[in-house]
């Protein structure tokens, strides 16, 4: 059996960079197509799931050492496709409803996404994370879940000189379509 999930995810979206740049909540797109194993009565599954998002946010701080005051410029533009591959358990509580946990390893492709500190820009490769869901569905039709990206550096081309890091907690609502 094979689900086709449509899931349009409401991700609240952290992102470190050695500067602290404003949570976010963002909308982004994505397909989840959910492969059951034909074992123990389909309580297990292969997934991948495709979507992509946004995220910007700027940054402006003064800082004092000593005597000397400077104020520091920055901003973050985040384009990334996300490819999901990961495994599902469920747990059923009647024929109707399932609860279901899962991970997932998600690779995110950036696409034009870059960090500029004080006018110089550092252009983002790619980044990935494990991530861990907790979820609910209703008749094999209607989903809910939350999900928790663990932080994990980024890419890029040039060295920035020190690490990035980004993490997300998203909600999701799908509805299956296949």
């Amino acid at each position: 059996m094979i689900n086709l999930d449509v899931r349009p995810p409401l991700p609240n979206f952290l992102a470190e960079v050695g500067i602290p740049f404003q949570d976010q909540i963002s909308f982004r797109g994505g397909v989840e197509v959910e492969l059951y194993l034909p074992y123990n009565r389909n309580m297990f599954s292969i997934l991948l799931e495709a979507s992509n998002f946004n995220y910007e946010s700027d940054f402006s701080e003064s800082v004092t050492i000593g005597s000397f005051t400077t104020n520091i410029d920055a901003s973050l533009d985040l384009n990334m496709i996300v490819l999901s591959p990961g495994l599902r358990g469920y747990y059923s509580l009647s024929e109707d409803h399932k609860l279901f946990a899962n991970l997932s390893y998600a690779i995110h492709l950036a696409n034009n996404s870059t960090l500029t500190i004080e006018n110089q820009d550092y252009k983002l490769i790619q980044g990935d994370n494990l991530q861990l869901g907790l979820g609910y569905r209703l008749k094999n039709r209607f989903m809910a879940e939350f999900r928790y990206s663990l932080g994990k550096p980024f890419a890029y081309e040039n060295d920035i000189g020190f690490e990035t890091d980004f993490s997300s907690f998203t909600f999701t609502l799908g509805v299956n379509v296949f």
